[in-house]
């Protein structure tokens, strides 16, 4: 089963479904971005993340476009 999850406004329910489950049990999530943006709820979507117990891992940064070219676009 993959254990990575695309990042969607839909995410925290999943999760309180149990849907979306931690990497072999752990608390980490590994999450994919679509691959030309940053979408715009993200820094709410990994703050509600991390108050359920998760911590949130970025899957394959170097594939977005946005990442890419301004590091920064994450804070």
């Amino acid at each position: 089963m993959d254990k990575k999850f695309r990042i969607t406004d839909q995410i925290l329910t999943d999760i309180e479904a149990g849907k979306i489950t931690g990497i072999n049990g752990s608390n980490y999530l590994l999450i994919e971005f679509p691959s030309n943006e940053v979408p715009v709820y993200t820094n709410k979507l990994f703050y509600e993340i991390q108050t359920m117990g998760y911590i949130p891992i970025i899957a394959h940064p170097e594939r977005n476009k946005a990442i890419v070219q301004d590091l920064d676009v994450l804070f």
